[in-house]
């Protein structure tokens, strides 16, 4: 696979297909000329959808809710989907994973790049003048943003070929009238990490894949250094690129931060600067962990309960506003202890490890201390198990609804 950008520091260049979706504009061009249909996309009699709103729906659908609908949808067709401008090394086909094909857009989907990945549910419209009557098949489709188009408004995706295949049994005129909204992920597997080509110590790309959710922040951390790097977007591109003030010592640690403030962490998963790495981590799109306390903090000390993980806990740390580092809690008698060596100060952030060696943070996750104040962390382990590993730890492993006696692999 061709990769969108050189080794660095290159400039980027255009996406892959760029050639197929000038053929098909070429030939909507020539369908104009000859009178059998318009470029442009048919009146509609939804509301229009106004940039900001659609930007407002991106930010809901990045998140772990569906967006808003976006009314009034042109769909054209490009080629035939392989990697495009954002760079991946290998596209699952279709009926490998939960979802239907991909596309590629523009405008405020596209955001530059960081769309890569961005899942939308489609659903189809009115066949254009050359194609023929009845030819749209009804129903929605989940597709995934692989690609630019930049000609592409916020209301015009460029189908790959196979996704429009299902859309209309026609040669590639175009379809109005259609609708798309943005949704979570449906990976069924952890997010993965490759190296961008020419990555060293001293100047590391990384591509991530398969992840739920957008990438929000990235950042990287050597071992043997408690410091986090933060990592940069390239524009128009897939990746992220750190330039560390020191040499990047492996394995290196990867945080992830999604739009709706989702953190997740992978701990020394980096081996090398080529290959490709599973983290064992993903965004989920469930219930949360939440905390609850069971009394009014006592001096520097704090006592809550902690439910709904969806992995049995291996450890809790704390960190209070304005304070270095994370402090571990004790577990007594299914209370965990918050001894803070600062006096105890609102938001406080919460990091869990699971007995599986995953970590999630929740970030300024308790705002109240109060006696039967519960908070919503927001963080949750992904399930990557397929049988149940306990069956006395009260928790389900293997997410498939069963708990210990109950589940049948116990």
């Amino acid at each position: 696979m061709t990769e969108r950008a050189s080794s660095p520091p290159a400039a980027p260049r255009p996406g892959l297909l760029s050639g197929w979706r000038a053929a098909s504009l070429l030939l909507l061009l020539g369908l104009v000329a000859l009178g059998s249909a318009r470029v442009y996309a048919a009146p509609f009699t939804g509301k229009k959808v106004s940039k900001s709103a659609v930007t407002t729906s991106a930010s809901a659908g990045a998140g772990a809710s569906p967006g808003a609908w976006v009314n009034g949808t042109k769909y054209t067709m490009y080629g035939s989907g392989d990697g495009g401008a954002c760079g991946w090394d290998v596209l699952p086909l279709p009926d490998q994973v939960p979802f239907d094909g991909y596309v590629a857009a523009g405008a405020d989907l596209w955001d530059g790049g960081r769309g890569c990945g961005r899942f939308l549910e489609i659903e189809g419209g009115t066949a254009s003048a050359c194609a023929m009557p009845g030819s749209v098949h009804p129903g929605s489709r989940i597709v995934v943003i692989a690609d630019h188009c930049p000609e592409c408004t916020n209301t015009h995706l460029d189908l790959t070929q196979p996704v429009w295949q299902q859309v209309t049994d026609n040669p590639p005129c175009y379809i109005a009238d259609a609708r798309y909204r943005e949704v979570q992920g449906t990976w069924t597997g952890t997010i993965t990490l490759r190296p961008k080509s020419g990555s060293s110590a001293h100047w590391y790309g990384m591509y991530v894949e398969h992840n739920n959710q957008l990438i929000e922040a990235l950042a990287f951390r050597g071992a043997g250094s408690s410091q986090w790097v933060e990592a940069q977007h390239v524009h128009n591109q897939g990746f992220h690129v750190v330039t560390p003030p020191s040499p990047l010592a492996l394995p290196l640690s990867v945080r992830m931060t999604s739009p709706s403030g989702q953190v997740i962490e992978a701990v020394d998963v980096v081996t090398s600067f080529t290959g490709t790495f599973d983290t064992g981590v993903q965004f989920r799109d469930g219930g949360t962990i939440h905390v609850t306390s069971v009394a009014k903090p006592l001096g520097r000390s704090w006592r809550a309960t902690i439910s709904g993980a969806e992995a049995a806990i291996a450890k809790v740390e704390f960190r209070v506003i304005g304070a270095k580092g994370w402090q571990l809690a004790r577990l007594v008698d299914g209370v965990y202890i918050m001894k803070s060596r600062t006096r105890l100060r609102t938001p406080m952030s919460l990091r869990f490890t699971s007995a599986r060696g995953e970590i999630v943070v929740a970030p300024n996750a308790i705002t109240k201390l109060g006696r039967g104040q519960t908070s919503n962390t927001g963080a949750q382990f992904v399930c990557t198990q397929s049988v149940e590993s306990s069956c006395a730890d009260g928790v389900d492993n293997d997410c498939d609804g069963a708990v210990d006696s109950n589940d049948a692999d116990c």
